[in-house]
């Protein structure tokens, strides 16, 4: 009886391109001056979904107002306010995992770790790297974890180039 009294509203995630989109327009009506990657990696972790991205862009102003005032809000205020490792730290860390060469692969954890990023998020952007790696060397011209013009991404296309789909899924298990 109820259900059957209820509405119910399936919201859809928003597509992390609109979604920055969205909160590049908010920042702007709001005079807050922010780095494009500053604006996708607070899209990235709202993970679709509007609200969170407002509440992360209400932080990061907040965050910037701390600091100072008159700069923009760079990608590395937004990865150092989200606690995410830089992209790059993270392909360094793959690569040696992959070669094998767990020793670097535990002193660069390390650094990230004490660079303020959280081990979950340092495991999810492995997974992150692992899945767009294996999307890259099955389709090639594949976009998701990262930019498709950023140099971090012409290594990732070098990177799968090396590897095999079945070290990939061997990685992602």
């Amino acid at each position: 009886t109820v259900l059957s009294r209820c509405q119910r509203f399936d919201l859809r995630r928003i597509e992390t391109e609109e979604l920055t989109a969205h909160i590049a327009s908010i920042a702007q009506k709001e005079k807050v001056a922010i780095e494009p990657g500053a604006l996708a990696l607070l899209a990235r972790a709202a993970e679709g979904s509007v609200r969170d991205a407002l509440s992360l862009l209400d932080q990061a102003i907040a965050h910037q107002m701390g600091d100072s005032a008159e700069s923009s809000i760079s990608a590395e205020d937004a990865r150092s306010m989200l606690g995410l490792a830089d992209r790059g730290r993270v392909l360094d860390l793959f690569e040696k995992l992959m070669a094998g060469q767990i020793a670097d692969a535990l002193t660069d954890l390390r650094d990230l770790y004490d660079g303020g990023a959280g081990p979950l998020v340092i495991m999810q952007d492995l997974l992150e790297a692992t899945h767009f790696l294996t999307r890259v060397k099955v389709a090639p011209g594949s976009e998701g974890f990262f930019d498709g013009g950023s140099a971090e991404a012409a290594r990732v296309v070098e990177m799968a180039g090396k590897l095999t789909v079945p070290s990939l899924t061997r990685a992602w298990q």
